[in-house]
C-alpha cells in the first residue's frame, strides 16, 4: 500500500549533472544549462533564462566532446529559484529510435544496471 502523497513513476531517474544546450522551437539561440535529474520520460534542468509552461524545445545533453544527445521536450513547469537560476522540468516528446536508444544506453550506464549479454556464436 502506498502512503498518502507518494508518488510512483514510470521510468528509474537518474540523478546527475550532464551538460546541455537548450533551444526554444523557433529560435536560434541556445541557452547553456546543466541537468539535475532526467529518465526516458523526462529532464529536470537547471537554466539561467526561465520557459513557459507548454513551450517546446530541443535539448542537446553533451555527454563527451563527440556525443551529442539530441530530444524534443515540451516544458511543465518552471520554478524560478533567482534571477539567473531556473529550474525546469520537461516531458520528453520523441526523438529517433536510435537517441531513445542511446538515452536508455546512458540510464542503464550512469544507475549501473548491468549492460544486455549479446549471443555470441560459437
Amino acid at each position: 500500500m502506498m502512503k498518502r502523497g507518494s508518488e510512483r513513476r514510470r521510468f528509474v531517474r537518474v540523478a546527475d549533472e550532464v551538460i546541455v544546450s537548450v533551444t526554444r522551437c523557433g529560435e536560434a539561440d541556445a541557452g547553456d544549462g546543466r541537468t539535475l535529474n532526467f529518465s526516458a520520460g523526462g529532464v529536470l534542468l537547471a537554466l539561467p533564462r526561465p520557459f513557459p509552461a507548454g513551450s517546446e524545445l530541443e535539448i542537446v545533453l553533451r555527454l563527451d566532446a563527440d556525443r551529442l544527445l539530441t530530444l524534443p521536450a515540451r516544458v511543465v513547469r518552471d520554478r524560478t529559484m533567482s534571477d539567473h537560476h531556473h529550474e525546469v522540468a520537461c516531458e520528453l516528446t520523441g526523438g529517433s529510435v536510435a537517441d531513445q536508444r542511446e538515452l536508455q544506453e546512458l540510464i542503464a550506464e550512469r544507475v549501473g544496471a548491468p549492460t544486455p549479454i549479446t549471443p555470441q556464436p560459437a
